[in-house]
């Protein structure tokens, strides 16, 4: 569950931030890029990466967030089989991270996501 949250945070938490009534107006209209590196910034900042970390996290989010897109696009595959892929990505995503994080940042990694997950069951 905490793998998949993840992934939404990453894809989806842009449009949970767009709500923010505190957001900056200049951070809206960047496009989606935009958007996921203001989602990236505020997960690093939220862990408090070292600048050792930050540099090791950017590549694997990156690499999640292009894999993310291609499984958005891919209209080939059914519901279930994107389910089936995305929790993949987020798998393959935790084990690049596991070794780089605290385990504290672990555990507010995942606690952000469970969060991000509910907000985004609500209707």
């Amino acid at each position: 569950m905490a793998v998949i949250a993840l992934g939404s945070l990453v894809t989806f938490g842009p449009m949970a931030k767009a709500d923010d009534s505190n957001s900056k107006p200049a951070a809206r209209g960047k496009g989606k890029a935009g958007e996921r590196h203001d989602r990236m910034k505020q997960i690093v900042d939220e862990l408090n990466l070292t600048d050792d970390q930050k540099a090791k996290v950017k590549p694997i989010f990156q690499d999640e967030a292009q894999k993310m897109k291609a499984l958005r696009q891919d209209t080939n595959l059914t519901k279930q089989d994107k389910m089936a892929k995305l929790k993949s990505i987020h798998e393959e995503t935790d084990a690049k991270l596991k070794p780089i994080l605290t385990s504290e940042q672990l555990d507010k990694l995942n606690k952000t996501r469970q969060e991000a997950h509910k907000r985004r069951q609500k209707p």
